[in-house]
């Protein structure tokens, strides 16, 4: 009976001992043979028996599915891959442009719209394929963009299926990486076209603009000035209309507010008097892709206010951005500094 346990013992041993090495090699032999020449399908067998993580599930947006944090090598954008439950259908601009298309060439494109689609946020309405397009000796799927609005994007996008990167094509013929931040919006808003005052120079805009604010205090006068219409033209950010049509409302109402007040303390007699004053420090002088002239000029907007023989300055730095339009020149933004 004892000669029976020992070999029982040793039996369940050499078992336990082969367990050990079993899950040893589940986790190791994967990695080992990641630089031999062993069988991909004996690599993919241990790695199909290792433990890993569970992907969560979560469903976003239209016709979406399971959402995989994953990285997309394509434009060197760490992010995560929205995985469709379906593929859509080719929105495409002309048909006869794949009407003598392969069956295997039409399922190529497939692949391409939808990888374009989610990898840029777009709905179908705002991707049409366009047609196949040959570069120094690269092959693309070119798409025209189009806005909710139903405004085709001035430049067109290129998808490269061999590194999945995505790109704007302008019609200079430069390729810019696109992202989708992008923003594809081009719906047209109208520019402040009849004003009461001289346009024609910058410097008459501006002292015009700054007088209505600090001397006058009024708000709808100062808005006259005003026209932030180019922030709403394609291939402008959304981060920058935030930052500049919405900085100009704001810092335009802020300095209004502290004119008033100021004034109301001068005749409550808190204060004996106070002086508003301005002064160029900088400028910057630029032309844009609309062939629009610029010029950023950068300020000190100081006050001085004297009370009971002691005085106290105060002083902010603003950016007014001006723009020559087809009909005068205009404060584009008024940014702080």
């Amino acid at each position: 009976m004892k000669k029976i346990g020992r070999a029982i013992t040793k039996f369940l041993g050499i078992i336990i001992f082969l367990l050990v090495l079993a899950t040893i090699g589940i986790f190791v032999y994967p990695k080992i043979a990641d630089g031999t020449d062993v069988d991909d399908k004996v690599v993919s067998f241990l790695a199909e028996h290792a433990p890993g993580p569970v992907a969560d599930e979560s469903v976003s947006g239209n016709n979406m599915g399971t959402e995989v944090g994953v990285g997309i090598s394509g434009n060197d954008i760490p992010t995560e891959v929205i995985l469709p439950e379906k593929e859509v259908e080719v929105q495409v601009q002309d048909d006869s442009r794949t009407q003598t298309w392969s069956e295997e060439e039409k399922k190529a494109l497939k692949t391409a719209y939808n990888t374009v689609l989610h990898k840029m946020g777009f709905g179908t309405n705002n991707l049409l394929f366009y047609e196949m397009k040959n570069l120094d000796g690269d092959t693309y799927y070119s798409f025209q963009v189009v806005d909710d609005f139903g405004n085709a994007y001035e430049d067109i996008l290129l998808y490269d299926p061999d590194n999945s990167n995505v790109y704007w094509h302008d019609k200079k013929g430069n390729l810019d990486y696109a992202y989708s931040t992008d923003s594809i919006f081009s719906g047209k808003i109208e520019g402040n076209k009849d004003v009461d005052y001289k346009d024609d120079s910058w410097k008459t805009v501006m002292n015009g603009y700054m007088d209505a604010i600090l001397k006058e205090r009024n708000n709808d006068k100062a808005s006259t000035y005003v026209d932030s219409s180019c922030y709403y033209l394609a291939k402008l950010s959304e981060l920058n209309r935030d930052s500049f049509v919405d900085a100009t409302i704001e810092n335009q109402e802020f300095l209004i507010e502290e004119a008033d007040d100021v004034e109301a303390r001068r005749k409550s007699k808190n204060i004996d008097s106070y002086e508003w004053s301005y002064e160029i420090y900088d400028t910057e002088e630029y032309i844009d892709e609309y062939n629009m002239d610029w010029i950023e000029v950068y300020i000190t907007v100081d006050l001085d206010i004297s009370s009971d023989d002691e005085e106290d300055a105060y002083r902010n730095y603003y950016c007014v951005h001006l723009r020559e339009y087809e009909y005068g020149w205009r404060v584009a933004a008024f940014t702080e500094e």
